[in-house]
C-alpha cells in the first residue's frame, strides 16, 4: 500500500537512529495534540522537533514544517548547509532524551 501525495504516512520510516516516528495509526492523534500545544508554546524548535518525530507523511514534511511556521506566525528555521550535521544531532538527542535545549 502506498501513501497518495497529502495522505498521512501507512508504513514506518526511520527518522532517526532510534526512532520510527509516530506510528501510522497515532499519526492524526499526535498531530492533533502538536497543534493544540503550538497555540501554547509557539517556540520554533518545540515544534520543529516535534513535529519531526511525528513525521506525518513519506515525504514532504519538511515543506509542511514551514506551512506550519507561517500559518502559526513561528519564524522558520533555516539550516545552513554547515549546520546540517549539528541539526541532525541536535534532533537524535531529542528522540533518545526528550532534550531540546
Amino acid at each position: 500500500m502506498k501513501e497518495e501525495n497529502g495522505e498521512f504516512k501507512k508504513h514506518d520510516y526511520i527518522t532517526s537512529k532510534n526512532e520510527v516516528g509516530s506510528y501510522p495509526d497515532e499519526v492524526e492523534d499526535d498531530i492533533t495534540d502538536l497543534v493544540s500545544e503550538i497555540k501554547i508554546n509557539s517556540d520554533n524548535c518545540f515544534m520543529e522537533t516535534h513535529f519531526e518525530n511525528i513525521h506525518l507523511f513519506a515525504n514532504g514534511n519538511g515543506r509542511v514544517i514551514k506551512l506550519f511556521e507561517h500559518d502559526y506566525d513561528i519564524p522558520p528555521i533555516t539550516i545552513f548547509d554547515e549546520d546540517k550535521k549539528f541539526y541532525y544531532e541536535c534532533i537524535e538527542k531529542y528522540d533518545v532524551d526528550d532534550d531540546i535545549s
